[in-house]
């Protein structure tokens, strides 16, 4: 059975040099990406400070991988019919939300017509209807209340180049924002309330007024509560994300099993270290030789059933019987494991008292003599329908059920997790390891990207 079909593999590490930008917090409503494969239609919501929003996409709108401000994909938009909506929603009741943000990556593509980018907008048709963001033809940043009571508008944008926009309302002042400067502002009217109607980005209400967006759009961001900025600043420099620095332990190899956060430290058996061909932007990684290597960390309460493991791995060869470990808890009752042979993938196993699941990424999804970023994420709600995700290189990947769980999950306390083999030691990984990460909670596909993106700049 395969589960996801949004594979993508990136070769080495050759990720573009952002940073993440942690801007998805408590005050974040919506907050779309725009990550994804070429030609895709699906745009989801990461905003974790709001309700989950689903976003519907109308005409050609779709994700374009070739033009892009950061991470795989921006929104494209081709000025004919094409634009996103999200559901009506309390989070988009502009008129008493206090302060507020919005902010995007905009790149037009053309000027000859003035067109809509957000539009949060009101049933009731009057004064104060509506939130409005647009483009005029003369290259101007402009937003309204729907029915130009209230105007703001600056700046001289020219096709085919990226601009960080943003509208802040702080203490009832509107601010508008052209790369991080300050260029219009108004003590101003209430605005829209739109928590009755949905939101459309790309196009303006029903179409009427104004023409639709020409051009991309990346990270848009819906923030309530805040004023993002009150004077001006640097543009966010890569992809708004949640903090990842919450995990549980993490492991350098920089010449020990040392955890940063001191509280798991591993002992390390048979382990070398070397500086050299190591992932781009860090130090040191642990080299296992394929028959004794071991990394082991004693058994504790909040490294139980991970539902996060990231990791960078270089495989010489398969390690021992086709199936070396990169991680294993308490004697295979949780597993992330290099298969060889026939097969060249990640597999994740977790046992059941029925029948144990086992999944796998497609046949040759990695090879030798290569780096990738490897993930997984898994919520050990013993569930026999959930499955975990897998990524490669930052992106989710096709994964095929190799075995269906049945019965009672069975969780791993009571046995050390070792990296890198098992406690039988004969499952030893041929390779190298690099930062290899347990969190207890299950990060999201915007999270695992920031991390590939963070570790390889």
């Amino acid at each position: 059975m395969i589960l996801m079909n949004s594979y993508m593999k990136f070769a080495g590490s050759t990720a573009p040099p952002t940073s993440e930008v942690e801007g998805n917090d408590s005050y974040t409503v919506l907050l779309l990406n725009m990550d994804g494969t070429d030609a895709s239609t699906t745009f989801t919501d990461s905003s974790i400070g709001g309700s989950t929003h689903t976003i519907t996409a109308n005409g050609d709108a779709q994700v374009d991988t070739a033009i892009k401000q950061f991470g795989t994909g921006s929104a494209l938009f081709d000025g004919t019919d094409d634009y996103l909506t999200a559901p009506n929603s309390s989070d988009f009741n502009m008129q008493t939300a206090g302060d507020w943000t919005v902010d995007f990556w905009h790149r037009p593509t053309s000027l000859a017509l003035s067109y809509c980018l957000i539009h949060f907008f009101n049933a009731i048709v009057g004064a104060n209807s509506g939130l409005n963001i647009y483009i005029k033809t003369d290259g101007s940043f402009n937003v309204d209340d729907g029915n130009v009571a209230s105007n703001l508008s600056a700046g001289t944008l020219v096709i085919n180049t990226w601009y960080h926009l943003a509208v802040t309302r702080e203490s009832g002042t509107v601010k508008l924002w052209i790369d991080g400067v300050l260029v219009d502002s108004e003590l101003a009217q209430n605005y829209g309330d739109s928590s009755s109607t949905n939101v459309q980005i790309g196009r303006y209400k029903d179409g009427s007024l104004l023409d639709d967006a020409n051009g991309s759009i990346d990270e848009l961001r819906i923030s309530k509560g805040i004023a993002r900025w009150t004077a001006n600043f640097t543009p966010p420099t890569g992809p708004y994300t949640q903090d990842v620095s919450d995990y549980i332990a993490l492991y350098k190899f920089e010449d020990n099993g040392n955890d940063e956060t001191t509280n798991h430290n591993a002992t390390m058996s048979n382990v070398t270290y070397s500086d050299t061909g190591g992932v781009t932007g860090q130090d040191k990684y642990g080299i296992w030789n394929g028959t004794t290597s071991y990394g082991q960390v004693t058994d504790h309460a909040d490294i139980t059933d991970l539902k996060t493991v990231s990791c960078w791995i270089y495989l010489n060869d398969w390690g021992e019987l086709d199936a070396g470990r990169i991680l294993e808890k308490n004697s295979l009752k949780t597993s992330l494991i290099a298969q060889g042979g026939v097969h060249q993938n990640i597999g994740f196993y977790k046992v059941f008292d029925g029948t144990s699941g086992f999944w796998v990424s497609a046949d040759s999804s990695i090879t030798l003599s290569t780096w990738y970023h490897i993930a997984y994420t898994y919520a050990q709600d013993n569930n026999v329908a959930t499955n975990p995700i897998l990524y490669i290189n930052g992106v989710s990947v096709a994964v095929t059920e190799d075995s269906t769980p049945v019965g009672t999950m069975t969780s791993d306390t009571g046995g050390d997790l070792y990296i890198g083999n098992n406690s039988a030691n004969d499952r030893t990984f041929d390779g190298r390891i690099e930062n290899i990460r347990f969190y207890d909670r299950v990060l999201t596909p915007t999270e695992i990207l920031a991390i590939y993106d963070e570790e390889v700049s």
